[in-house]
């Protein structure tokens, strides 16, 4: 795994990544981002909980993950790098675990990858 992007979620943390098993090529079963929870339990080796399959489209990379509130709700996006297609996409999550591709929603700019998110 690359491309570590850790999230704390008070209890626990939220870490996105890529999984790099396998070749880059369309119609992979792997180079997309993973999720993993794991307890604030102080282990150097903490255990994970939750790992589900990919979230996102094979050949992705690169995860950055922020909250946005809105009317009294958590909207959690993550932008990811399409590396081998040249473009830097957008999910969306109400509950971490499922997530939209909502790409055609937002305007990011042209060219960037492996971005970060900063508040004004």
């Amino acid at each position: 795994m690359i491309d570590a992007c850790v999230a704390d979620l008070g209890e626990s943390y939220l870490m996105l990544f890529k999984d790099e098993r396998g070749v880059n090529e369309p119609g992979t079963d792997f180079k997309a981002i993973r999720s993993c929870l794991f307890a604030k339990d102080g282990s150097d080796r903490p255990d994970v909980q939750d790992a589900p399959g990919l979230l996102t489209a094979p050949l992705t990379e690169g995860p950055t993950l922020y909250a946005i509130e809105r009317d009294g709700a958590t909207e959690w996006m993550m932008l990811v790098d399409g590396f081998q297609d040249h473009y830097y996409g957008a999910y969306r999550s109400y509950d971490l675990k499922t997530w939209q591709n909502v790409s055609e929603e937002v305007s990011l700019p042209k060219g960037v990858r492996h971005g970060a998110v900063f508040t004004r």
